[in-house]
């Protein structure tokens, strides 16, 4: 019942942007809105997460058992821009759950040489080149409701609105809906869920000349955890696919061989049908272990990258802190949050 608005929400979105042109990157900047506990997991962590993110299935979101409000900050390849991100996720209510999540991201000392013409020697003219910053403003909001369908095994379904607002420097604005399930079978420890973000597309305003949308994606996830009690820990494992649709663009790389023998490689597009081993390569795995409810150590890896990362729990475990580390072909990344549950 819940979830009726924002369903019949993506209906209205859907056909009033049905002949609006799109392309696989027109919201590219979605995946920096995570957290460092799924960074370090190189984002596989889609069926056992809170659910506040956008790269996590809002079908979580009943799941979680606490209040929890988390601060996120990070910089990327080398500073030359950063985001920040206020998460909010709600102890369920008659098993509903409830998240928000503001984010802000920031590319500052931008050249602009659209006016700018050149010299006789090829140049730009200096007088004619300006600097401006660019900027983002996510705003997500979602809700989910559980069933429990026997002892030991719920299902929970929810969905999320993003609305968002980009300075490059002109001012652009956008909106999408995501939805998603989530089953859990507790005595095994198994968690299954589907994740479709952009459910009518992903649309973004600029002016009456230009609309840009992105297409759907559909993930898929499962995560198993495991209490070993006699080294006082637990250990979570979890696995999430590249979009089942192929709607993000490059996602293979082959290599070529020139004239004087180098080696070199060119980026791709494979559906899943044509190169079934992308559930492999471009899938994500990572892992999680907690000692004595207290330490966490993370890591994670995917399609040319992979990440690292640790909390600390204090205060009873009420507060918390967590740091991520990922490695990527451009420059490294980190993220650092501070969390407080109640």
């Amino acid at each position: 019942m819940c979830v009726r608005p924002l369903v019949l929400l993506a209906v209205i979105v859907s056909y009033g942007f049905a002949t609006v042109s799109g392309g696989y990157y027109a919201n590219v900047s979605e995946e920096l809105m995570i957290t460092p506990i799924s960074a370090a997991m190189a984002g596989s962590d889609m069926s056992i997460s809170t659910g506040a993110s956008v790269e996590s299935t809002p079908g979580n979101l009943p799941f979680d058992s606490l209040n929890r409000l988390s601060l996120t900050y990070a910089g990327y390849f080398h500073n030359i821009f950063s985001t920040s991100m206020l998460t909010w996720s709600g102890k369920p209510w008659n098993n509903i759950g409830t998240s928000l999540l503001v984010g802000y991201v920031y590319i500052p000392d931008i050249l602009d040489t659209r006016e700018s013409s050149t010299t006789e020697s090829g140049g730009l003219k200096e007088a004619h080149i300006s600097v401006y910053s660019a900027s983002k403003v996510f705003f997500r909001a979602g809700i989910g409701r559980r069933f429990d369908l026997t002892p030991g095994i719920a299902l929970g379904a929810g969905a999320a609105v993003n609305a968002k607002r980009f300075r490059l420097p002109d001012l652009g604005y956008g909106i999408s809906l995501d939805a998603g399930i989530k089953s859990l079978f507790s005595r095994p420890g198994i968690s299954l869920a589907l994740q479709v973000e952009n459910l009518t597309s992903s649309y973004i305003y600029w002016n009456e000349s230009f609309q840009e949308r992105s297409f759907p994606h559909v993930r898929a996830g499962i995560g198993w955890e495991r209490a070993f009690p006699y080294i006082y820990g637990l250990l979570r494992v979890c696995y999430a696919t590249p979009d089942l649709l192929a709607n993000e663009g490059i996602n293979y790389y082959t290599s070529e061989t020139t004239g004087n023998n180098n080696t070199v490689e060119t980026p791709d597009h494979y559906k899943l049908y044509e190169k079934p081993s992308l559930l492999v390569t471009q899938g994500r795995m990572g892992a999680e272990y907690t000692i004595f409810k207290t330490v966490v150590f993370r890591a994670g890896i995917t399609n040319r990258k992979f990440g690292f990362g640790a909390g600390l729990r204090l205060w009873k475990r009420q507060a918390g802190l967590d740091f991520a580390y990922i490695a990527h072909d451009l420059a490294e990344t980190y993220q650092l949050s501070a969390h407080y549950s109640w």
